[in-house]
C-alpha cells in the first residue's frame, strides 16, 4: 500500500476579497513550519500535519477578524499518495532581486550579478524572501546603520533576516527559534553563506530565558505574528540596549494590528513608525514597525 499524506483543499467563493488567499496561505503555513502550500484553480492546497480542527479554527478566526462569513471558504481534508513536496516546492522557487544591491537565491540557482546575495535552502518554511514581511525588514536593514552591532533574530525560521544583517555589517547575531527544525535550517543557511562561526549563535531560547542570561542587544529583529509579538514586546524592551541608536524591527502583522502594537510600544517608552506594503487593494496590508527608545 502506498504511503499516504494529508492535504487540505481550501476553496473560495466567487465573491471573496482579492487579498484573502494570500493572507490565509501565510497564516496557515505559520501554524506548521514544515507545511507546504500551493495555489491552484481558486483554492489553496495545504500539505500539513496539522489537524482539521486547528486549520478550521485559524481560517474562521481570520474570516471573523476581517468581517467575513464562514461561507466564504470551504475546507476539505483529503488523503493523498505521498510525494516529494520539497522537490515540487523547489521547482517553483525563483530568485528574488530584492534591491539593485541584493539577490536572494537557492543553491541550485546560478550566482547573481548584484553586489550582494543571500543563499537560502528553500525548505518548506517561512523565510525565503518571497513574502512581503521579509522584504520590508531586509530593505530597512540595508538602509540602517548596523555596522559592528550585536543583534537578535527572534523566531529566526530560515535565518534569512539575521544572515542579511551579517551581510550588511552586523558583528554578531543571536538566532533563536522555538522549533528544532528551524534551528537546523538556520545553521545550514549560515554555512551556505560562509558566515564565520564567531559571528553567530543559534538556539532554542525564549526571550524570557535570554533575559535570565542577562543578554542585551543593539538591535532586535522579529518577523513572527501579532499575538506572539504582543506577548514578547515587554521582553524585547528589557533585551534592547539603552543606546539611543538601538532599534527593534517587527513584522508579520496587518495595518490594524500595527496600530495596536505601536500603542503598546508607546507605553513601554518607545517612539515607533510603521511602513506597509504598497498593495492598495488589500483591506489590511502587511506592515513593519521600527521602534527606538525615547
Amino acid at each position: 500500500m502506498a504511503d499516504l499524506s494529508i492535504a487540505y483543499h481550501i476553496g473560495f467563493s466567487s465573491h471573496h476579497p482579492s487579498w484573502l488567499m494570500e493572507v490565509l496561505e501565510y497564516e496557515l503555513c505559520s501554524l506548521d513550519p514544515i507545511s507546504y502550500s500551493e495555489q491552484k484553480d481558486n483554492e489553496i492546497i495545504l500539505h500539513s500535519e496539522d489537524t482539521l480542527a486547528s486549520i478550521s479554527s485559524e481560517v474562521h478566526r481570520i474570516l471573523e477578524q476581517n468581517g467575513l462569513t464562514p461561507a466564504t471558504v470551504t475546507i476539505e481534508r483529503r488523503e493523498i499518495t505521498k510525494q516529494n513536496w520539497n522537490e515540487e516546492w523547489e521547482s517553483q522557487f525563483e530568485p528574488i532581486f530584492l534591491t539593485p544591491e541584493l539577490t536572494i537565491r537557492a543553491p541550485f540557482h546560478p550566482p547573481s550579478i548584484t553586489p550582494h546575495e543571500l543563499v537560502i535552502v528553500p525548505k518548506m518554511s517561512f523565510g525565503t524572501g518571497h513574502h512581503g514581511t521579509t522584504k520590508l525588514i531586509i530593505e530597512e536593514l540595508i538602509q540602517s546603520h548596523i555596522s559592528e552591532a550585536y543583534m537578535l533574530d527572534m523566531g529566526c525560521g530560515t535565518g534569512i533576516l539575521g544572515i542579511a544583517a551579517l551581510l550588511f555589517g552586523a558583528q554578531r547575531v543571536d538566532f533563536q527559534d522555538v522549533d528544532d527544525w528551524c534551528v537546523d535550517n538556520t545553521l545550514e543557511n549560515l554555512k551556505l553563506n560562509h558566515c564565520p562561526t564567531s559571528s553567530y549563535s543559534v538556539g532554542l531560547d525564549t526571550p524570557q530565558s535570554l533575559i535570565k542570561q542577562s543578554k542585551t542587544y543593539d538591535h532586535i529583529l522579529a518577523n513572527i505574528n501579532y499575538n506572539v509579538l504582543k506577548e514578547h514586546l515587554p521582553f524585547y524592551s528589557t533585551l534592547l540596549a539603552t543606546k539611543t541608536e538601538s532599534f527593534i524591527l517587527l513584522s508579520g502583522f496587518y495595518e490594524n494590528e500595527a496600530k495596536r502594537l505601536i500603542e503598546q510600544l508607546d507605553s513601554l517608552g518607545f517612539n515607533s513608525t510603521y511602513t506597509c506594503l504598497n498593495a492598495l487593494e488589500l483591506v489590511d496590508r502587511w506592515c513593519m514597525i521600527k521602534a527606538s527608545r525615547r
